[in-house]
């Protein structure tokens, strides 16, 4: 299939999905405009974004106070897991480590938070003595004992990975290099990863999410040799993944070779199955999985790989 086509149906899928994604939570509006926007600079994608950025500043101010009252952060993070699924056997484990160590879950929603208004340059916030005092205080927690505890990485390392690129990015910790050599020894490549689904989810999605936090979530383009050992692996496990048929994955794997503009061959390989699995009638990608989390996510991933990268787009200034 030419590039043409792939990009026709890139363009199909962005229709539908523009349609469909504003039914969806304001989370996944967010995170469905600020990737679309990152490939194409569009400015019609600007206001979820800010609506979004709106609603976590409201979110913050409130939840700053409890910083440092260790009873309240465990509320607040009791009150996020709730939110957490509990579909799978991964993800019933990993709500009940959270309902032992809730104020983790307050302290990477609050780090997230504060990312989006550094990164979006939001000076509403930014110029305030909340946000000093937030950084400050994120900086007397004990990272390390969050973030390298072996339980932790056994379950939601995915979320650890985003979390040590944010902290960096704050310039509240560095915590990458002992993180990656933490993860490596859970998940060592050489053994084999097809023992359990836990390890099999953990290990692809941790591994995709290094290079994509690398770029900053697509906003700039990804040195090949910085993780290198990552995309051997890909490379490597490149047909068991497709076997496993998560689309979601596979896409997610179609844009860590983008970002470090390599393996034309691998990336011709997924566009083929993700237009193989295209289905015409609802204009979006087949996924046995109707949620809004996975249908917005996996036909965005869908999105980037299947259409041309001029350039990348870094994220704009955003009053509010």
């Amino acid at each position: 299939m030419t590039e043409q086509k792939h990009y026709l149906i890139a363009l199909k899928i962005l229709k539908n999905l523009e349609k469909k994604v504003v039914t969806f939570p304001l989370r996944r509006q967010f995170h469905f405009c600020e990737r679309i926007y990152r490939i194409t600079g569009r400015k019609k994608y600007l206001p979820p974004i800010k609506k979004f950025l709106l609603s976590s500043a409201k979110d913050f101010f409130l939840q700053v106070k409890f910083l440092g009252n260790h009873e309240k952060e465990k509320l607040f993070g009791l009150k996020i897991t709730k939110w957490l699924s509990a579909s799978s056997l991964l993800k019933q484990k990993r709500w009940q480590y959270y309902n032992c160590y809730p104020e983790l879950k307050f302290y990477q929603f609050l780090t997230f938070s504060l990312k989006k208004f550094n990164e979006y340059q939001v000076s509403s916030v930014l110029k305030t003595s909340d946000y000093q005092m937030a950084i400050s205080k994120l900086k007397e927690i004990n990272w390390e004992k969050y973030l390298l505890d072996n339980e932790f990485l056994f379950l939601d390392p995915v979320q650890g990975v985003n979390q040590v690129f944010w902290l960096k990015k704050l310039k509240i910790t560095n915590l990458i290099s002992p993180f990656i050599s933490k993860l490596k020894s859970i998940y060592p490549p050489i053994s084999n990863p097809w023992s359990s689904h836990l390890q099999i989810h953990n290990l692809f999605y941790s591994y995709t999410h290094l290079i994509i936090a690398e770029s900053d979530y697509y906003q700039k383009f990804v040195s090949p040799k910085k993780y290198h050992w990552v995309l051997v692996f890909l490379k490597r496990e490149a047909e068991n993944i497709f076997k496993l048929g998560n689309l979601d994955l596979i896409a997610e794997i179609g844009c860590c070779f983008k970002l470090v503009k390599k393996e034309k061959k691998m990336i011709k390989k997924i566009k083929s199955l993700l237009v193989k699995n295209f289905n015409p009638k609802i204009g979006l990608i087949n996924l046995p999985n109707k949620k809004p989390t996975l249908i917005e996510h996996a036909n965005t991933l869908a999105i980037l790989v299947l259409k041309k990268w001029k350039k990348l787009y870094p994220a704009p200034k955003i009053y509010i």
